[in-house]
């Protein structure tokens, strides 16, 4: 996945909060399985129950929920 590729090249420092933005199932789990935030956002073809279902970080209904200081 991009975000191991990038902890191996060194272009995201040691430490550094990383979020992976999804609208899928999937996302929730890739960002889980790499150390990442999972922030859900309910605009794709899973319903909010799937979404919920795997616990993201966040869950949003569409991304004008996303404010920058909650991702820093």
């Amino acid at each position: 996945m991009a975000i191991e590729r990038a902890r191996r090249q060194a272009w995201i420092q040691a430490g550094a909060r990383v979020s992976l933005i999804g609208d899928a199932p999937s996302d929730i789990i890739a960002a889980r399985e790499n150390g990442a935030r999972s922030i859900a956002v309910h605009t794709g073809i899973s319903t909010r129950e799937e979404l919920a279902a795997l616990s993201p970080d966040m869950l949003l209904e569409d991304l004008r929920a996303l404010k920058v200081g909650m991702l820093v």
